[in-house]
This record gives C-alpha cells, structure tokens and sequence, in this order.
C-alpha cells in the first residue's frame, strides 16, 4: 500500500514536471514568434516607407516633366507662325526661350514676359526694365546692369525673337537664314554675337538634342534636312 501511494507521489510529480517544462517551451517559443512577428513588421514599415519616398521622388519628376512639355506645347504654335514668318527654325526658338528664360522661371520672363533676353536698344519704343546680367568679357564672367525689353504677352516676345533676328542684317550677313539644319542657324546666330558666352551654340544644340525639339522643323519647307548623328 505504501509503496503503491509512493508511487503515485512521483507519478504527479513526473507529470508536474512535464507540464512545467511544457510551459516553459510555450513561453519560449512565443517569444520567438514575438520576435519574428515584430521584425517582421519592422521590416515591413522600412520597405513601405522608402517605397513612399520613391514615389514621392518620382511623382516630383512627372510634375517637372509635365511643366517642361507643357512650356514647350505652349510654344510651338507660334514657333512654326514665327518660321513661315521670318525663317528661324522652331527647335532654334523653343531652345532659345528654354535656355534664356530658364523654362519660363527667369525673372526676366517673370516680370517683363522676356522670353530670349533681348535688350532695349534704340529701336525699342516699348517699355523697358533694367536688371542685371552676366557677359563674358575677354572670356571671363562680368556683372552688368541691362536695359531690357518688356512685353505684354510671352507670345509679343516670342515674334520679336524672329523679327529682331530678321531685321538685323549682322544675322543675314551671317548666314542664319541660309542654313539647312537647327546646327547651322544656331551656329550663325551665335556668329553674328547674339550671344557672349562662348558655349552658347553648344548649349543650345544641346537642348534641341536632349528634348527632340528638332521634329518641329520637319514638313516646314526647304531647309529643314534631317542630321545624322
């Protein structure tokens, strides 16, 4: 009897054991799981987050992008008017006001709707703003004050571009309406001194380049060949 009741003693003490060191299993594995579960979510919340950015990223690209084509939709119509007009080709005049106006943010064009940074010279009869500007003197950087030309509309400026370089006959002697391509026009334009930086035709060539603007000039006229590059 005794050894029967002895026996039961160390059998619940056996199976208290088990239960003690089950719960003592439980209990680690949960905060295993714990674990795994609140990495988990970090990781999640990391990735979730730079994703968030990236598309903040990108859609601060698509709205430049979109500002961009819109300029450049704004001034094609009247490109193409200003070349059966005076000969300028429109990729020429799309990147002239591109670069000058630094897309329509300068403020030149801001305050004055001076798209291509032309001054008021004795021929202006409008009104006239004087801001400062930089001009390249024996090839180094110069700060002046300018008198400049001040248009009611952006698309004023953009005519006077064409009638400015067709009425000067610097721009004729030097071949700017005799050219065949945007390379040549830009190229005499920058010749006849439109321009004192001496990049000034690579940059603008550059830009017609890097935005296509040259499928403008195509099924103008003469003179509009297609370069190869």
């Amino acid at each position: 009897m005794k050894k029967h009741k002895r026996f039961l003693i160390n059998l619940s003490k056996i199976k208290s054991n088990k239960v003690n060191i089950k719960n003592k299993i439980n209990k680690k594995n949960l905060a295993i799981i714990g674990i795994c579960i609140f990495s988990l979510i970090f990781m999640i919340n990391m990735f979730t987050g730079n994703q968030k950015y990236h598309l903040y990223e990108d859609s601060e690209e698509q709205l430049q992008y979109k500002r961009q084509q819109e300029f450049i939709a704004k001034l094609v119509p009247i490109a193409e008017k200003n070349y059966k007009e005076f000969g300028v080709f429109p990729s020429v005049t799309i990147a002239q006001a591109i670069h000058e106006s630094g897309w329509g943010e300068s403020g030149l064009f801001v305050q004055a709707n001076n798209l291509f940074g032309i001054k008021a010279d004795e021929s202006w009869s409008g009104d006239i703003l004087e801001m400062p500007t930089q001009e390249y003197v024996n090839g180094e950087a110069v700060t002046t004050i300018s008198k400049w030309r001040v248009y009611d509309r952006f698309e004023d400026s953009v005519r006077d571009h064409g009638k400015f370089l067709k009425e000067n006959q610097r721009y004729e002697d030097a071949g700017v309406f005799n050219a065949e391509n945007y390379i040549e026009q830009v190229q005499a334009i920058k010749l006849a001194g439109y321009a004192t930086d001496p990049e000034y035709a690579n940059l603008i060539c550059n830009t017609i380049e890097a935005y296509s603007l040259n499928r403008y000039d195509f099924d103008l006229g003469e003179g509009n060949n297609d370069i190869d590059k």
